[in-house]
């Protein structure tokens, strides 16, 4: 029996989705015994921070990171194999998909928050490194992040865009990904607006 049939034979009769075996805890999808040796969230996060704090693995928490990545080598491998594995296996990628999809349908507020809470966090690593403040040669002063967003020093913003294929929040983890290139500033978004439209701000004009 494949994982898969395990997987499909556990779901039909209500079994452990870690073990297979033991009947599942009441609105859980694991079993007391595996439950009581899974880290609790308050401990999976104290392990996130002390990883991040010593350049940990962010998988297994106790090998150091291989570099530019953020995570070692014995997991890196292990990560490459399983990928490897399930793309060579159409019906494991068709049961990724499903699962995901289903995952997704089922929770969707929850799926929502977390890609706010992510997205935040990209756009605030992105206003720290370009600086936190509007950059209009008007001498805006506005540091609100909510206010602040990324502008094209030399304009084409949209074109730029569509030819990296990023828009919105993605754009962001984009100039992350590139190593926050040269050609970019913070701005607010009344003063990108009026660049953008009018081809400078009025605050310049005063």
């Amino acid at each position: 029996m494949n994982t898969l049939e395990r997987k499909a034979r556990a779901e039909k009769l209500g079994l452990c989705k870690q073990c297979y075996a033991n009947p599942r805890q009441d609105g859980k999808t694991r079993c007391a015994k595996c439950l009581g040796r899974a880290p609790t969230r308050e401990q999976r996060a104290e392990n996130r921070i002390r990883a991040e704090r010593l350049k940990l693995c962010s998988t297994c928490y106790i090998h150091p990171r291989e570099e530019s990545k953020t995570r070692c080598k014995r997991c890196l491998e292990i990560a490459r194999i399983r990928n490897e594995k399930i793309r060579n296996d159409p019906k494991l990628t068709l049961d990724r998909r499903r699962r995901a999809s289903l995952w997704q349908k089922e929770n969707k507020e929850r799926r929502n928050a977390r890609t706010r809470v992510y997205r935040n966090k990209i756009k605030m690593m992105v206003l720290e490194h370009y600086g936190m403040k509007c950059n209009c040669p008007g001498g805006c002063d506005v540091t609100e992040p909510k206010f602040l967003t990324i502008d094209h020093i030399s304009g084409g913003g949209k074109k730029h865009r569509e030819s990296i294929g990023r828009t919105g929040g993605d754009f962001y983890a984009w100039l992350v990904k590139n190593n926050y290139p040269e050609g970019f500033q913070v701005l607010c978004f009344n003063c990108n607006c009026a660049k953008g439209f009018f081809g400078k701000c009025p605050h310049e004009e005063g």
